[in-house]
């Protein structure tokens, strides 16, 4: 048996079947390529196939700087306005302003790029920057040439953004770039201080970023990462600087390294583009108030012990105490102390700089006005080592021939003991108009330098530099415009980073004491001396845009709107897409009473801008006077969507509800428009007249009293102010209120009218009868007007003239039984008074 099974089991062991031997060379290859095409080709195949789909259906944005225009010849290109929609998230995204020129460069014309961020495009009015000053200036000194000044600048941006946008300008036979950019190095995109996304990530990162986002792929898996739930949306719209007022960054925080070493290797990329473009570089150095722009923030050594801190402090108090006193030499003995304590303080040295320069020693104010820059922990400036980086790379590249201009000296040389400061800033880097002057004037050597030496002789035998003023002419800087300008920066300056900083109480008060000036400057004899400087202009370049765009703002201040939507239908002429004169022009058109050709221009802006929440409301607004009710309440909730606190979309709601009789309703818009901005005077006014309608007056005259400190000169809030307080009794205050009206609007019919009332019930008979002869000479037409003077005539005695006014009543209203009775009564009592 045992023999049985081992035979059995090798009877088995024979039955198996032979081996199959090693896999094959080839299927083990077809099995590598398999996991090959499944592993990698076929998503990238996917991928592809996704993102020729989102490109097919037109989805996603451009990511180059210029796109061919669409209503324009071929080899035309404009801005793209999506440029920045790389570098910000969406709502917050920067964008340039208008751009249109050709590939080809037209004969006998010299192309000049500037590149930079908001102190090079011109902010806060770039059509009073240093780019079209230098225009002015060249095409004075040469002027058989024709020069096109390409501000490429944009608000915001730094070296990450600026960077690709040279790139783009390769193929544009630019002949020289200007170089103005390092404020924004630290709070602009990828920055230490940014709120637009990453702070300092590696390099390689950024770039990356850079890269994916350049596909239809990468933009909608960043779109959706900006809509997901969680993530993290701390702004919807542009706030400017106060958007970074959390974000300190002390002096020796190590993120700043990486900062400047980006900043190095940017600028570097830049450099060599200009080279492959074939282009001359002017390097500029970046300027900054130091003078008369306090630190933003200050911080103290991290570890500072608390009896140190506080021997720091006492010693700083009692610094600014002399100080105040201006017992100079002991408050900078006090502030040392401080200094030997804790130097780290932007605002210590700040204030040791103001004294060591009252007190006559300039040499050492500038360092330490240096030193408060380079401190300050809100690092919106250009710091030292930035400008010496520019200096150490451009020292780099001399024999490329790239040109370093130190506009930093520039400038000093215009300013109290050589540090700049108000003579040539408005704020804490943007140029008034005569530092950009200033700025231009020193470019515009440096370029003509650039030119081979035949030419420089021409230029020096031929040679006209147009002054300040000649510029200032010839780009329309009228006293209309700086009052524009500075209206700008005092709604700046109320908001922070700008209320924190010292002595910022001064400031305010030394642009209203400049506003003031304007203001008398800008009646309708200084209006129209503005108007005839901008014909003068526009004769000489009728194809610019800008003086198109900013003699529209004139005219329509004027109260001219014909001739401004003239003026702004030329820009949208000039430059198709440009969406503030579209806006402007469903504006002028809303106003006029145009209804149709303004909802018109407020949808071509949503065509070209559709998230723009103004044009929303401005639409909403038309269609609700036009009663599409539903239509207009729905283009108010999306603007609210767009921008939750925004106000003036309230105000126009509750304008709408109060019309249909929704009284509490309105009121409610009202006061929502107030909390979300206090200052609005539209809010104010629409609640005070809807408290007088209710019979409210006191809470009404307290809203006019408001709009009026922000209004002063409203000439319809004065009316609506004398109205309430004759309602409540104030006789006197109503006829002060009244004679503000007509000050501020000498034309103001109903004011007349309503004076003549409150003259009449105090018994002023003759004054009344002068503002109803007013009120009838404004409006004729008015038969409540002609009665109310013939009864003041007649009160006088006047019989002949009150039967004159009384028989015109009955012609423009037969039925006027008062004019009638009282047409009776003069008449006979004229027959008794000449009996």
């Amino acid at each position: 048996m045992k023999t049985n099974r081992a035979k059995e089991k090798k009877g088995a062991k024979a039955a198996q079947l032979p081996s199959v031997g090693a896999p094959s060379t080839l299927s083990v290859r077809r099995r590598r390529i398999f996991r090959w095409v499944a592993g990698f080709v076929l998503p990238v195949l996917l991928l592809l196939g996704i993102e020729l789909g989102l490109r097919l259906v037109g989805w996603g944005y451009p990511t180059h700087f210029f796109v061919r225009a669409a209503t324009a010849p071929p080899g035309t290109f404009v801005e793209n306005q999506r440029f920045g929609y790389r570098f910000f998230p969406h709502r917050l995204a920067r964008a340039p302003d208008p751009i249109r020129l050709s590939i080809a460069k037209p004969p006998g014309t010299c192309r000049v790029f500037v590149f930079g961020e908001s102190a090079a495009l011109g902010d806060p009015v770039p059509a009073y920057g240093f780019s079209r000053i230098l225009r002015e200036l060249l095409e004075g000194r040469r002027p058989g040439t024709k020069f096109e000044v390409i501000n490429t600048g944009m608000t915001a941006i730094n070296s990450h953004a600026i960077l690709p946008i040279t790139r783009d300008c390769v193929p544009f036979q630019g002949d020289i770039w200007i170089l103005y950019m390092g404020n924004n190095e630290v709070v602009g995109p990828f920055g230490a201080a940014s709120v637009f996304g990453l702070k300092s990530p590696p390099m390689a990162l950024i770039q990356a970023g850079l890269a994916i986002k350049r596909t239809r792929l990468g933009q909608l898996l960043d779109s959706l990462w900006q809509h997901a739930p969680g993530h993290s949306r701390q702004f919807t719209q542009w706030e400017g600087m106060k958007m970074m007022v959390h974000e300190q960054v002390r002096a020796d925080d190590p993120k700043l390294q990486r900062v400047y070493d980006d900043f190095r290797s940017n600028f570097s990329g830049i450099l060599s583009a200009a080279k492959r473009a074939g282009v001359k570089t002017i390097v500029c150095s970046v300027s900054s108030n130091l003078k008369d722009c306090p630190p933003f923030a200050s911080v103290n050594q991290r570890a500072l012990p608390e009896v140190r801190q506080a021997e720091w402090q006492r010693a700083l108090n009692a610094g600014v105490e002399l100080e105040r006193q201006q017992n100079y030499e002991h408050a900078l003995a006090q502030y040392a102390r401080a200094a030997e304590l804790d130097g780290s303080s932007a605002e210590l040295r700040f204030r040791m700089a103001r004294c060591l320069l009252d007190w006559g020693d300039v040499v050492k104010a500038r360092e330490q006005y240096a030193q408060a820059r380079d401190l300050d922990a809100l690092r919106f400036r250009a710091d030292s080592r930035m400008n010496a980086i520019l200096r150490e790379v451009c020292s780099s590249r001399k024999q490329a021939g790239v040109q370093f201009f130190d506009s930093e000296a520039t400038l000093t040389n215009a300013c109290k003991g050589g540090i700049p400061g108000q003579e040539c800033f408005w704020d804490h880097v943007h140029f008034n108009f005569d530092g950009n002057y200033r700025l231009a004037r020193g470019l515009a050597d440096e370029v003509l330098q650039l030119f081979p030496e035949p030419q420089r002789a021409s230029v020096q035998a031929n040679a006209k530099t147009l002054t300040e003023a000649e510029c200032g002419e010839r780009l329309a800087y009228t006293d209309f415009d700086q009052r524009a300008v500075l209206e700008e920066m005092l709604k700046r300056v109320h908001d922070p980073p700008f209320t924190g900083q010292l002595d910022h109480d001064r400031l305010v008060e030394q642009w209203l004491a400049l506003k003031a000036q304007l203001d008398a400057r800008n009646d309708s004899a200084g209006l129209s001396n503005a108007v005839a400087i901008y014909r003068r202009a526009l004769a000489r370049r009728p194809g610019d845009w800008v003086l198109h765009h900013r003699f529209g703002a004139l005219l329509n201040a004027t109260g001219d709107l014909a001739s401004a939507e003239q003026q702004w239908r030329r820009v949208t002429e000039l430059v198709p897409d440009y969406v503030d004169a579209w806006f402007k022009l469903g504006d002028v058109s809303m106003r006029q009473g145009r209804l149709a050709d303004a909802q018109a221009d407020y949808r071509r802006v949503l065509q070209l801008r559709p998230s723009s929440f103004e044009a929303m409301n401005g639409l909403g607004l038309v269609l609700g006077q036009e009663g599409k009710t539903d239509e207009a309440i729905r283009l108010f909730k999306d603007a609210l969507k767009v921008e939750p606190e925004f106000a003036e979309v309230h105000v126009n709601w509750g304008l709408l509800l109060f019309r249909h009789g929704q009284v509490p309703e309105a009121e409610d818009h009202y006061r929502k428009a107030l909390a979300f901005d206090p200052q609005s005077a539209a809010a104010r006014i629409n609640l005070g007249n809807l408290l007088a309608s209710q019979q409210k007056y006191a809470e009404a005259i307290e809203q006019y009293h408001q709009a009026l400190n922000l209004k002063p000169d409203d000439a319809t809030v004065h009316f609506a102010l004398a109205n309430c307080l004759g309602a409540m009794g104030q006789e006197a205050e109503a006829v002060a209120q009244y004679r503000e009206a007509l000050r501020a609007n000498p034309s103001f019919a109903d004011a007349q009218f309503n004076l003549g009332v409150a003259l009449a019930k105090r018994g002023d008979l003759q004054g009344a009868a002068a503002c109803f002869e007013q009120a009838v000479r404004l409006n004729p037409n008015d038969p409540q007007g002609r009665l109310n003077l013939g009864v003041a005539l007649a009160q006088q005695g006047r019989f002949d003239e009150a039967i004159t006014q009384f028989q015109a009543t009955l012609e423009l209203d037969p039925a006027n039984a008062a004019a009638r009775r009282y047409l009776e009564i003069a008449t006979r009592k004229r027959k008794g008074f000449q009996q």
